[in-house]
């Protein structure tokens, strides 16, 4: 294939420089706007990379899941799924993580990027429990930055629309044959 672009030389004449507002919203520590988006949002992605690659991975839970310990740290817990811990591993290796958060029905997302430690410290643990059940363990991210996305992408996917959803004809991934070990769904 040609036409490859490999330096950020070549982005910026393709791309051109951006907006000064678009530099202007990222921030170093969480603003009260960000808190009160990360406060409601009940779902995130994190992105993390190590030795093997790199990783995204969901993260749910009720709105207001995720602790705001002060504008320049978060917790998050780390509930069991399916045990392949790829992201926490990640993070042992290199603990530079990106989430973006959502809000249901919101067409902007809110990205942070900071560090992150993993912790199992008992009282962070019992603060974090839900359902009187404690996770496993605690993401503490040091945020390093913040601003919200644009809206566009979500615009253009239609991602609250209902005429978007898939039906109840869709065979989910989860069902597949390929997705079955020892006869069980994982």
């Amino acid at each position: 294939m040609e036409h490859w672009i490999s330096t950020e030389a070549d982005l910026r004449e393709l791309y051109g420089k951006p907006v000064q507002r678009a530099l202007d919203k990222a921030v170093p520590e969480l603003a009260d706007a960000h808190r009160r988006f990360i406060e409601r949002s009940p779902f995130l992605v994190i992105g993390s990379s190590g030795p093997t690659g790199a990783d995204v991975s969901p993260r749910g839970d009720q709105p207001g899941f995720v602790k705001i310990i002060d504008p320049r740290t978060l917790a998050i817990p780390d509930r069991v799924g399916n045990r392949r811990i790829d992201t926490l591993s990640n993070i042992i290796a290199n603990p530079e993580v990106a989430l973006i958060f959502f809000i249901p029905g919101v067409n902007e997302t809110l990205r942070v990027m900071g560090r992150a430690r993993i912790s199992a410290d008992p009282d962070l643990l019992k603060e974090l429990a839900h359902q009187g059940k404690a996770p496993t363990s605690v993401l503490v991210v040091e945020v390093a930055e913040a601003f919200h996305q644009c809206v566009r992408a979500l615009r253009r996917a239609e991602i609250w629309s209902p005429k978007v959803f898939a039906g109840d004809d869709f065979e989910r991934i989860s069902e597949t044959p390929e997705s079955k070990y020892d006869d069980n769904l994982y």
